[in-house]
């Protein structure tokens, strides 16, 4: 069993204590929840749609989600095949999809440029980071990369940054062109989503464990869960309610999602058909397939998606389609828990840490009774 902690070498683990934390943790609270205790309030949807109006006039913003690289992330869906097990369209109520989910995340950067009366060119470049940090996943998310990187050596930040830099052989080059036009270097935006930036404050919202990434990840997640799962939060939280506790809650939320939704069993299952699939039918897959789209994927492969569908159909039995023919009653996967380590303060990015632990899901024939497994709420 592996218990060791991830990211023992990242930026965020060996980086000092110092004011630049103190005021990321404050910032990255009240891009959570607003001011202190003001969790969620009218006046704070405001300033959000306010932002948004002021997002869309950005021509950096403009011009990448109008590229090309940018438009294929339209058609992949956020939680790649786990979508699939809520819909057989792989779409459910609300916009979920990698380019939703990065417009998000350029959202709150904005949020950010705004508090700290950030520069025109750091705004520029922490939009382009934001929009584009996603810009290499392939068709199915998180769910298919494993498959496609044991065939193929993919590798979703590895292809982002190779895009972003136009060195990405037969593939389109429009986002280094649009970033060397606005005046932003493309090796710089690949250096602050890398957290390679220098200990600055900017570089802060991409590195540190509670970074604008996850909370909009985290936030977009909610919406499969339940709709009231924010509610959680706002019902902990009390008035005159330190800024940091707000991160500490942030943390276990964190832990929430990925123990009723992604490491649940529909999603463990999700995954796996994902991976068996690809994995059975390695020779019909081509490197074309890694820069796809869902909708392009499914067209080539339909297989995989009927393989997602029947499984669908069988829930809340957590069965294999018995099209994949696997002799198997479980599965085996990395179990994510995310948890704060009481040594470092709150201000701290190392308190916040997450370990992985191989776990196993047992599995039914599709002619047994129904196991009794949590299953995320029907979205």
């Amino acid at each position: 069993m592996d218990n060791s902690l991830i990211g023992g070498n990242s930026a965020a683990e060996i980086m000092p204590m110092n004011a630049t934390h103190t005021k990321w943790q404050q910032l990255s609270a009240e891009l959570l929840f607003g001011k202190r205790a003001g969790f969620r309030t009218a006046r704070w949807h405001r300033s959000l749609d306010e932002s948004a109006a002021t997002l869309a006039q950005i021509p950096i913003y403009q011009r990448i989600v109008r590229s090309r690289p940018f438009q294929r992330l339209k058609d992949i869906r956020f939680l790649g095949g786990l979508d699939y097990m809520f819909s057989p369209s792989g779409h459910l109520r609300g916009r979920q999809s990698r380019a939703d989910h990065s417009e998000g995340v350029a959202l709150l950067v904005l949020r950010y440029c705004q508090q700290v009366e950030a520069s025109e060119a750091d705004m520029r470049t922490l939009v382009a980071c934001a929009l584009l940090h996603d810009i290499g996943h392939c068709p199915l998310s998180h769910s298919i990369e494993p498959a496609f990187k044991k065939i193929f050596g993919f590798d979703h930040h590895k292809v982002g940054d190779q895009i972003i830099q136009g060195e990405l052989d037969h593939y389109d080059t429009e986002v280094s062109e649009i970033l060397t036009e606005c005046g932003v270097d493309p090796a710089k935006v690949v250096s602050v989503l890398a957290g390679k930036g220098g200990a600055t404050l900017h570089d802060e919202i991409f590195s540190h464990p509670i970074n604008v990434d996850t909370i909009e990840g985290m936030a977009r997640c909610t919406a499969y869960l339940n709709p009231r799962a924010w509610s959680w939060i706002g019902n902990t939280a009390k008035v005159g309610m330190e800024i940091n506790e707000t991160a500490d809650m942030f943390w276990r939320l964190k832990d929430q999602v990925y123990s009723k939704l992604i490491n649940a069993p529909v999603g463990v299952l999700a995954d796996a058909i994902c991976d068996i699939y690809v994995s059975n039918n390695a020779d019909k897959f081509t490197v074309a397939d890694c820069y796809a789209t869902d909708s392009v994927l499914r067209a080539k492969h339909p297989a995989l998606f009927d393989c997602l569908e029947e499984s669908r159909k069988l829930l809340p039995k957590i069965a294999l389609p018995p099209s994949l023919q696997v002799n198997d009653c479980q599965l085996s996967f990395r179990k994510r828990t995310f948890f704060t380590d009481p040594i470092w303060s709150q201000a701290d990015a190392r308190r916040y840490k997450q370990s992985k632990e191989l776990s196993t899901l047992m599995l039914t024939k599709a002619n047994q009774p129904q196991p009794e497994l949590p299953l995320p709420a029907s979205a």
